[in-house]
């Protein structure tokens, strides 16, 4: 501001030179940090549009590929690392692009766009998956550099299968060991190309390598994380024969590649998609003490191995886990108190079945870990729901409802109420400027009978329905009455009279025209 400067200005006059100096230093971080996001230089990031879309990105073999909306928070704070990653990433023959959808509606609708900003991968013009990295230059640089060169590593040597088998002995390896190059070959390339920040692929047609693994025709080996395999309960390397489609292959991959019981990381947890998962959360450190982390990591083998001999069609998977790592569900599901009530080990035990939330009250053993596994399957354990309490007054005077995670159903899945429903953290900024006119909102459709304007501190409540989770803040999902599994998601202006159009659009039931505001 004016009056910023001209105090700075006065305090230069009257200053020695120290001070002077001081205070252009103050004036350039001033002008830094009020730079707009049209100061930014983007000029490594390729601007695409219908007309340049396919040629761009078919002559680059590696391309990342931001769908965004001009006037989309999140968009606009990606603007500037997302330029300094394109500049960094140019030497690695990487491309960085970007589209604005709400123009080039047509191709975010080809690729599935549905909120901003979509990250996609591109490999030689053809969609190779979704970027689910980090949106800080460094990371984004990064994980782009782990895509960079062949998804499936050439393996000439028998020597060369043994080093890339036992690289890593913490991860699963796949292995296609080829007589000859056949039909399904296209397919494992495809799997590689889509699975590779999960998985490690390589392939040799090495007639040595063959022999000495014992293959005589076209088959894929997996070999288990050898950390955590045990001879008593898992075989450390399964294979797969004959010919196979990429999603065979894929669901097979999957289905195999952890022995009975793991350590669930944020880098492993992909390996278990969205299987019923049972996580012992302790102080878990293969490292610094193996012994006592493999002591409790056979308690819940045994437990593991006679669930799934109760529940043999179950794809249940079980693992230990760090409670450093894992501190959110610490907190999320009160796991502190339970340890402190049982102190036995310091173990707690949750489980993560589809929506579902669990937590298991006693203390642990590898009984009590069969029986409350066994509970969960069988449907018959409480779901834990993390939940504020109900206010009182609800809704509030100016016509908003609060929902908290034990009225989540009754009101936002209420199957005869059109609800729109802000998911929203105490601490953002862009939640609370929204906060007046959202109450504003709120009083326009006081009183209606079918429309319901509601909000939840997604930080302490849960939703119980994955499709309404936050993937950043606030978050606004419409719930039409009678089509409550498929929530559309708010991404126009925030004022009251664009959020009165969008509910007027995608309302089921038609309303009475909403009261104006006095």
């Amino acid at each position: 501001t004016q009056s910023t400067w001209g105090h700075l200005a006065r305090f230069m006059m009257r200053r020695d030179c120290v001070s002077i100096a001081l205070a252009v230093v103050a004036l350039a971080a001033l002008a830094m940090a009020a730079a707009p996001a049209g100061d930014v230089d983007e000029k490594d990031v390729v601007v695409l549009t219908k007309d340049n879309f396919d040629s761009v990105l078919q002559r680059a073999e590696l391309a990342l590929v931001e769908f965004y909306a001009p006037w989309c928070g999140h968009c606009k704070n990606l603007i500037a690392p997302y330029a300094e990653a394109a500049t960094m990433l140019k030497a690695d023959g990487v491309v960085l692009a970007k589209v604005d959808a709400t123009v080039e509606s047509a191709l975010g609708t080809k690729y599935g766009v549905s909120g901003y900003p979509t990250l996609k991968i591109f490999r030689n013009g053809a969609v190779s998956s979704d970027y689910k990295g980090p949106r800080d230059a460094a990371g984004i640089v990064a994980t782009m550099r782990k895509q960079v060169g062949p998804s499936s590593v050439s393996l000439a040597t028998k020597a060369d299968v043994d080093k890339f088998v036992a690289a890593d002995p913490s991860s699963p390896v796949v292995v296609f060991f080829q007589t000859a190059v056949g039909s399904s070959h296209a397919a494992w390339l495809q799997t590689a190309g889509a699975q590779r920040e999960v998985f490690r692929f390589g392939e040799t047609l090495d007639a040595e390598a063959l022999a000495a693994y014992n293959v005589t025709k076209n088959t894929v080996v997996l070999f288990r994380p050898a950390q955590f395999v045990h001879a008593a309960f898992d075989e450390s390397a399964v294979r797969l024969s004959g010919r196979f489609t990429a999603t065979e292959l894929e669901e097979w991959i999957f289905s195999n590649a952890l022995p009975l019981v793991a350590q669930y990381t944020p880098a492993r947890a992909p390996m278990y998609r969205k299987r019923p998962l049972f996580l012992a959360l302790f102080a878990c450190d293969y490292v610094r003490d193996p012994k006592g982390t493999n002591h409790i990591a056979n308690r819940v083998r045994k437990a593991a191995a006679a669930v799934r001999r109760e529940h043999p069609d179950s794809d249940v998977a079980f693992a230990v886990a760090s409670k450093s790592d894992y501190s959110q569900h610490v907190t999320d599901f009160g796991l502190a108190a339970t340890v402190a009530k049982h102190g036995l080990e310091g173990v707690a035990v949750i489980a993560l079945v589809g929506d579902a939330k669990y937590k298991m009250d006693a203390a642990f053993s590898d009984a009590a870990l069969t029986a409350f596994a066994n509970s969960v399957l069988a449907g018959d354990a409480e779901r834990y729901v993390k939940s504020e309490p109900v206010p009182a007054a609800n809704p509030d005077a100016n016509g908003v409802t609060t929902v908290v995670g034990r009225n989540f159903d009754s009101v936002v899945l209420d199957e005869t109420k059109d609800v729109l429903l802000e998911l929203y953290a105490p601490w953002c900024g862009h939640c609370k400027s929204l906060a007046p006119i959202y109450d504003s909102l709120g009083k326009k459709f006081l009183g209606s009978s079918s429309v319901v304007i509601a909000k939840m501190d997604a930080t302490a409540n849960d939703a119980q329905n994955a499709k309404y989770t936050a993937n950043g803040y606030p978050t606004i999902l419409f719930a039409p009455a009678n089509k409550k599994d498929a929530p559309i998601k708010y991404e126009g202006e925030r004022t009251v009279e664009a959020f009165s159009a969008f509910i007027k659009k995608h309302a089921a039931i038609k309303a009475p025209k909403a009261k104006k505001e006095i």
